[in-house]
């Protein structure tokens, strides 16, 4: 990688947000329109369970916000209960990494879970098309790509739920 001086500030100030991050806790929800789950396996071993990160992702949803996930991102969306004590997942059609695209990549036995399974036990509905497919679900406001190749259109989905 090449950086000139001048964009040396860029990393300065990206590396001060990154040792600066606030904890979920202190959080104010209200401030934004959308919540975006990446992709990568940490969201396998963390998101997953973090029941602080879940309230929040209910109360944005049921406020009207956006959920939106791509490749293992839909982790995130696994521990959220809505007020009524309904899992959000209960309602919802959602895509995901799938167990030949964890094949595909290597990583299948060093996952803690299949994502896919998770999804397809706990979502009112888990639909997949071949590995590494571009593939986007818009539930309501629940956004789920199912690879790093749909990651991009997950992002425009995004943008034409901001702007309805």
């Amino acid at each position: 990688m090449f950086i000139k001086n001048d964009g040396l500030s860029i990393i300065d100030d990206f590396q001060n947000r990154i040792n600066n991050t606030i904890p979920v806790s202190q959080v104010n929800i209200a401030d934004y329109d959308a919540i975006f789950y990446p992709g990568g396996f940490g969201l396998l071993s963390d998101l997953n369970t973090n029941e602080d990160f879940a309230k929040l992702a209910a109360t944005h949803y049921e406020n009207g916000g956006i959920l939106a996930a791509v490749c293992h991102g839909p982790a995130g969306l696994l521990p959220v209960k809505l007020s009524s004590g309904e899992p959000l997942l209960a309602s919802k059609s959602v895509t995901a990494f799938t167990r030949e695209e964890e094949i595909d990549y290597g990583t299948i036995d060093d996952i803690p879970f299949l994502l896919e399974e998770s999804l397809a036990r706990n979502a009112a509905k888990y639909t997949k098309v071949q590995p590494w497919q571009v593939f986007v679900i818009e539930d309501d406001r629940v956004i789920t790509g199912q690879n790093p190749a749909s990651a991009h259109a997950v992002g425009e989905a995004i943008i034409k739920w901001l702007t309805v």
